[in-house]
């Protein structure tokens, strides 16, 4: 990696990134990730991490149980892992009476963290599994020793309240994010002064004069995010939400469609893709963006432990920029009140349905 980052657009672009840099480790690897399945291509990953146990890497895995559910049941692989030193960690277990639970459902570990020796760390919306290996992804492999030592700062703090009856784990400090350089390390925790990412959200959309672009594969917000969306689209900022047509949760799909009309009647440009776009992130003026794996939705913004990374680069903007409209705007189809309006009975009654539980989701 030449440069400071490197960006990857697709599912195998990232994995094949994250197993380029586990194969070049020297001392240490840390993951946290929310999915990871163990069938082909998760093998792979753990395969090339056995070696590296060999090697001496000290090396640490941090999986969310809901996440990673079936993983957690492989007791083969487990025992293998633990036989060569590979410290294996599931974050709120599902079970009753776990030592390590915390909710039955809520309080995810969402994040993707993976932190390479002192120098580089991956983050993005990566799931590893062959069931997301044709999805698109956006991740970023930062190579910054202080940006990877915040990241690791927060990765030992959420391993090590593992067991902790606690919910306050794993979180950057506000004052760290208040004035923005290059590249930018950032946490979100399901307390009320640490939701740093949606506060993020909420302050770029409104500083917004000229343009806004949301990608997000789950977009059901809450009325604060649509408030402002409406009134950026009010003052002439043209704002651009790029979902997929279908994603895999049907419901929420019927959750999310409920916003759409009020966002077109205001102007907002809503974009449904073809395929089943994971990434998750944004583009503020075409100067700013966040790159990381909060979703649009409740789930992500008010009950889920998130991280991502804002950058202020120019070279990265554009990058992001190119996607955008090269191809994930090329690759869809864009939507009109009229079009939408002519939506069968059957599905608004549904939708009108789901709407109840939209805060849920």
């Amino acid at each position: 990696m030449d440069k400071k980052y490197k960006l990857s657009f697709t599912s195998k672009q990232c994995v094949d990134s994250i197993k380029e840099r586990i194969s070049g480790a020297k001392t240490s690897i840390d993951i946290e990730i929310y999915y990871f399945i163990n069938d082909e291509i998760g093998s792979e990953i753990l395969n090339l991490l056995i070696q590296k146990a060999k090697e001496a890497v000290k090396i640490r895995l941090l999986f969310d149980h809901v996440g990673s559910y079936e993983f957690s049941k492989d007791n083969k692989i487990l025992k293998e892992l633990k036989s060569y030193n590979i410290k294996v960690l599931f974050f709120n277990s599902v079970l009753p009476f776990a030592k390590n639970r915390k909710t039955f459902w809520f309080l995810r570990d969402h994040r993707r963290n993976i932190i390479i020796d002192d120098e580089y760390l991956f983050t993005g919306s990566v799931c590893i599994g062959c069931t997301t290996s044709n999805w698109k992804e956006l991740g970023i492999f930062i190579k910054d020793t202080e940006i990877v030592a915040k990241a690791r700062n927060v990765f030992n703090e959420t391993w090590n309240k593992v067991y902790h009856p606690t919910f306050n784990i794993g979180s950057t400090l506000r004052k760290e994010i208040i004035s923005l350089n290059d590249f930018n390390y950032i946490t979100q925790s399901p307390l009320q002064f640490k939701r740093h990412i949606y506060r993020y959200y909420v302050k770029a959309i409104k500083a917004s004069k000229n343009s806004v672009y949301l990608i997000s594969p789950y977009f059901v917000p809450d009325r604060r995010i649509v408030r402002q969306l409406i009134r950026a689209s009010k003052r002439h900022a043209n704002v651009h939400i790029i979902i997929p047509k279908n994603t895999e949760i049907p419901v929420v799909d019927f959750a999310r469609n409920t916003y759409i009309k009020q966002l077109l009647t205001h102007g907002v440009h809503i974009y449904f893709h073809s395929e089943m776009v994971h990434s998750k992130f944004s583009l503020f003026d075409n100067k700013e963006a966040f790159i990381g794996t909060l979703n649009l939705d409740n789930l992500s913004l008010r009950y889920n432990y998130e991280c991502g990374i804002i950058t202020l680069n120019k070279d990265c903007i554009s990058e992001l920029n190119d996607h955008i409209f090269n191809d994930l705007i090329q690759n869809s189809t864009k939507l009109t009140l009229s079009s939408w309006n002519n939506r069968s009975l059957l599905t608004k009654i549904v939708e009108k349905f789901v709407w109840l539980f939209r805060k849920l989701l």
